[in-house]
């Protein structure tokens, strides 16, 4: 036995059902559902050796169709009726696992009896990742994980370098794309098997003609581009396909955003978030294809944003009334200063305000970090959790600073803080852990301590990890 072993059941009966209406599975994908007020739906598996165990073992799924509800999921003995462990699932996306850490004995019962799966909350049945042929990434198969020893870091690479790290199209996919091209540029993966893993990512989102053809963060078929948040990808695109012909879609979504508000945006409110996945994939674009006047739209962009950081406060969105709200939310953070600084970065002759911009969030930003090395998922509240996602995102980008030369070398002390306690926050195969999830259940569920895996967390970690290198 490997020092991690993956052990993946087989779904032996589950309630047959079409998926939701104008909802479809990511290519390549299977699922099975679990039905609300239904027989449980049963897995089994093949397993029955003995168990090295050094760790806990961790039982584990993953979910195959984004949920916008507040779900409990039990897994149920099959022979005798008891719960072996409840899977708290709120407001998840595509890809996401959710895991359980069991007893020694919860996982061999698991092992030679199989489980039940059932819903005690939510209204819609939940879908699951499955492999009827057993060649899928077994990371996000119904397994039990069993761990001897690992080494995480390691573990990390191998985990974000596979299907493993496979996000929604937009700027979840973004994070992730971002982070395997920076390490492989840094060294820390091989640069043959990044590039295969990043067109394997690509494929899921682009057909065979170079169209984009994608699932959006609710499932839903899309072949245009949906938003402001779905050009982040562009920016890897470009640095690896520079002639790809989806990036004239980007370029074609950004002129007509522009020509309706002057400002590219989602309607009428000016987006933090707007700066890493609007300005700088624009930047990125412009520089690579030398187009000037993208290059000048993109530094517009992040000048537009600005009135978002006031200097002793950081929003996410300003409203067409002036309302500014997700008042420094860490998210939102990354977002504006991953934007401002991959941009500069990049740009010739990067301006001098923005470069001020950027220096006085960055240094407002370090005020912020905790002792432990990370920032909470509200900066300004430590009775809120922590955010590991965010805090990688904002640790990225003043590591990115100092390296650019945007910011002195002293800025990159914070960066190796955080690196040293998001580290720590790894699962012995590589995930990371204590992520705020995706922004679907409004500003209270970023409030609330809970807390997930999510491999755009990952993303930017790896951008981390690649900025210190």
């Amino acid at each position: 036995m490997s020092d991690l072993t993956y052990l993946v059941g087989r779904v032996v009966s589950a309630r047959k059902m079409s998926l939701p209406e104008s909802m479809r599975l990511s290519r390549g994908w299977h699922a099975f559902p679990v039905v609300p007020h239904s027989a449980p739906t049963l897995l089994h598996w093949d397993s029955t050796s003995e168990l090295p165990l050094n760790e806990r073992p961790r039982l584990r799924l993953s979910v195959a169709l984004a949920s916008q509800e507040d779900i409990l999921l039990e897994a149920i003995s099959l022979a005798n009726g008891r719960v072996i462990a409840r899977f708290d699932i709120r407001h998840a996306h595509a890809f996401q696992p959710f895991e359980v850490l069991l007893s020694a004995q919860a996982a061999r019962d698991i092992l030679t009896e199989g489980l039940g799966l059932r819903l005690v909350q939510g209204d819609a049945p939940l879908w699951l990742l499955h492999d009827p042929d057993s060649d899928a990434e077994p990371a996000l198969m119904p397994h039990v994980l069993i761990s001897t020893s690992s080494d995480r870091l390691q573990a990390f690479r191998y985990r974000l370098n596979s299907l493993a790290s496979l996000q929604p199209f937009g700027w979840q996919a973004g994070c992730v794309l971002d982070g395997l091209l920076d390490m492989a540029e840094a060294g820390l993966l091989e640069s043959d098997l990044a590039l295969r893993t990043l067109r394997a990512h690509f494929a899921h989102f682009f057909d065979s003609d170079g169209n984009l053809d994608y699932e959006d963060d609710s499932g839903r078929p899309q072949n245009g581009i949906n938003g402001t948040a779905y050009t982040l990808p562009f920016a890897v695109l470009v640095r690896t396909q520079p002639d790809h012909p989806a990036l004239k879609v980007a370029i074609r979504f950004w002129h007509e955003a522009r020509a309706v508000s002057s400002v590219v945006q989602d309607g009428n409110v000016i987006s933090a978030e707007e700066s890493y996945t609007t300005a700088y994939p624009m930047a990125q674009i412009g520089v690579l294809r030398n187009e000037p006047s993208l290059v000048a739209m993109a530094l517009e962009q992040l000048r537009a944003r600005r009135p978002l950081f006031t200097g002793d406060s950081l929003a996410l969105s300003l409203h067409s009334d002036g309302t500014r709200t997700f008042i420094n939310w860490a998210r939102a953070a990354a977002w504006y200063l991953l934007g401002l600084v991959r941009t500069l970065a990049i740009v010739p002759n990067p301006p001098a305000d923005l470069r001020e911009a950027f220096a006085q969030a960055a240094q407002w930003a370090v005020r912020r970090q905790n002792k432990q090395g990370v920032w909470h998922a509200f900066v300004d509240a430590p009775e809120v959790q922590p955010d590991n996602g965010s805090s990688a995102g904002i640790a990225a980008a003043l590591a990115l600073g100092v390296k650019a030369g945007l910011l002195s070398s002293a800025m990159r002390e914070p960066a190796v803080r955080a690196a040293q306690a998001l580290s720590a926050a790894l699962t012995p195969d590589g995930f990371l852990t204590g992520v705020a999830q995706a922004d679907k259940g409004n500003e209270a569920l970023q409030r609330d301590d809970y807390r997930v895996i999510s491999q755009f967390g990952m993303g930017l970690l790896a951008q981390l990890y690649a900025a210190l290198t």
